[in-house]
């Protein structure tokens, strides 16, 4: 359950206006998704990302309002459950638990980028244009596993695969508990069921959003 919650509270915790960063880049998905036509009208147009804007997709994904939210609050439980002991409490236990967070969100981060600068994936999560909630969930969930090309087309998301699967060996090592095959396995499925979970709400959130703002 703490898993989908910070899921949930990383997707949907961001700003609706503009954040430029590093320049004049923007970072935030609303302004890296390519503006999309009404489908009635003109067909979609793909405009892919620079190197550049891919890297600060990565910054955002890891250093963003709504991800230190989530990271924090996900310190906070860890804090709370103690874990691990031998980070003890205090303000020095929780300061360690939000670092070793911060710095497994920033490898994964890191992995992933490096995997899309070689084999030139968009991150982007692209909405779907169908109708029907079973078939907008089908498409979210395909998408955790394909992603775009930088010529529109699709591809297996390599990356976030290997850096969901390799980010738990990795930040184990600053970790005090020996490297644990099943359970760092398990932290890579782990990862994911968020990044389903986060399609869906970026899915669906723009939706539910216009209700509750009616």
């Amino acid at each position: 359950m703490r898993y989908c919650l910070l899921a949930f509270l990383g997707c949907t915790a961001l700003p609706a206006q503009d954040v430029p960063i590093l320049g004049d880049v923007p970072i935030l998905e609303e302004d890296l998704v390519t503006k999309q036509p009404a489908p009635e009208t003109t067909p979609d147009v793909y405009v892919p990302l620079t190197l550049w804007q891919n890297y600060a997709w990565s910054l955002h994904q890891a250093f963003g309002p709504g991800q230190i939210f989530a990271t924090a609050a996900g310190a906070a439980i860890d804090h709370s459950t103690n874990d691990p002991v031998k980070w003890g409490g205090g303000a020095e236990g929780y300061a360690e638990r939000f670092a070793s967070r911060l710095g497994r969100v920033a490898v994964r981060e890191d992995l992933a980028f490096a995997v899309r600068a070689l084999d030139h994936e968009d991150p982007r999560y692209f909405p779907s244009r169908q109708a029907g909630v079973w078939k907008r969930v089908r498409y979210a969930a395909v998408r955790t596993f394909v992603v775009r090309n930088e010529r529109g087309g699709t591809m297996p998301a390599y990356s976030r695969l290997l850096a969901d699967f390799a980010t738990p060996f990795i930040a184990q090592t600053w970790r005090p508990e020996p490297v644990n095959v099943g359970r760092e396995v398990r932290g890579g499925a782990i990862g994911i069921g968020v990044a389903a979970l986060g399609n869906l709400s970026k899915e669906f959130w723009p939706d539910v959003r216009k209700k509750l703002l009616r």
